[in-house]
């Protein structure tokens, strides 16, 4: 059948090319090749249903793993060379002899596969979701020096808060992920990663003096006041969560809410309130970390121009406010607010959050 549709012209996706050669490969082996192999599509199937992985990304996953563990991109003088050949490439011609021992490579994907179901539902993994998605590479090559049974959230957990760091400044600054000063780092870093014999407190320091040597704590800063995307507001709350010491929960419904709303019948009135009349300079406004925090449900616009005291004074649960909410920043402006007489949020409030919450990022990347 794979030959038929080979032939036919059908695409094939590479997972399912080196799948084939794998089963052709397994001659004497097939039979237990594929309870192995169909023990490894079950749980990719968990994994794809949970928007966790694919069996491509774990391909892939195990590719940077094993180039990591020959050196293979280090040269003689110990320059690294970020240059990565395309899975079917690497499985089918650069390293085909993989192909010829399938039960063994099948094992090791297998492996990957096992990491990814143990960790899935993890805080910290749900957190590194909201970022970068190169930042699995490097998740899984730390963890697979590891038996599954070995890992603990607490393990991951100290390994992936050091990763988020370099991710965070990602964030925040005006280059790629292709840039020397994160890939070229990372693949070199790579090779301590895979290495059972590098600790984890040398994997940190050399996460650190990079982070020290490539950027200015100040100039972080301020990119942190400046930043209106989303994903540090998800590490604001993490951060927040972690000082309170309460535990980071991000449930399968929530929405990223703006104190001061964005949109909405009243917005003209509510850019008004606030005293901004240019339409850009209130959208950067309301989009800086200040003004942002995670909760459960989407508050009904209905509520109108009392909007913010209305906020305070009613249940999640209603969809018309803050109260009830178990995410600790929610919790924290209640807490500011809560028992005010006429309760305001102003544009003074958003940029006092927002310098607030920059040093608490900033702080945490520069450890």
């Amino acid at each position: 059948m794979f030959n038929s549709l080979n032939s036919d012209e059908m695409p094939l996706l590479d997972s399912d090319i080196i799948s084939a050669k794998l089963y052709s490969n397994s001659g004497e082996d097939r039979e237990d090749f594929n309870t192995k192999w169909s023990e490894f599509k079950k749980i990719i199937l968990k994994l794809e249903e949970s928007k966790i992985t694919d069996i491509d990304s774990v391909l892939k996953q195990y590719m940077y793993i094993k180039r990591s563990q020959t050196k293979e991109y280090i040269s003689e003088k110990g320059s690294v060379n970020v240059t990565t050949p395309g899975l079917r490439r690497y499985y089918t011609e650069t390293n085909q002899q993989l192909l010829q021992s399938p039960l063994k490579l099948t094992a090791q994907l297998l492996k990957v596969a096992k990491i990814w179901l143990a960790i899935k539902d993890y805080s910290i993994i749900e957190l590194c979701s909201k970022f970068n998605e190169n930042i699995n590479l490097y998740l899984i090559s730390y963890l697979f020096r590891f038996d599954v049974d070995e890992i603990t959230e607490s393990l991951v957990t100290d390994y992936v808060e050091n990763l988020l760091r370099l991710f965070s400044i990602l964030e925040l600054v005006d280059i790629g992920y292709s840039s020397s000063k994160f890939k070229t780092f990372l693949f070199g870093l790579n090779i301590k990663l895979v290495d059972k014999n590098i600790s984890l407190s040398e994997i940190k320091e050399e996460i650190s003096r990079h982070i020290n040597k490539e950027w200015d704590k100040e100039e972080i800063e301020i990119e942190a006041r400046n930043y209106t995307k989303n994903p540090l507001v998800f590490l604001n709350e993490y951060l927040a969560c972690k000082e309170s010491e309460q535990k980071f929960i991000l449930p399968a419904k929530y929405e990223i809410e703006h104190i001061m709303p964005r949109s909405g019948k009243n917005i003209d009135r509510i850019r008004e309130d606030a005293g901004i009349i240019d339409k850009e300079e209130f959208s950067e406004i309301v989009n800086k970390l200040g003004n942002k925090i995670l909760l459960e449900e989407d508050i009904n616009r209905s509520i109108g121009n009392a909007w913010f005291r209305s906020k305070i004074q009613n249940s999640v649960k209603e969809r018309k406010g803050y109260k009830d909410s178990n995410f600790t920043l929610a919790k924290q402006i209640i807490s500011d607010f809560g028992n005010q007489e006429n309760p305001l949020w102003t544009v003074e409030n958003i940029e006092e959050r927002t310098n607030r919450e920059a040093k608490r990022i900033t702080d945490f990347i520069f450890g």
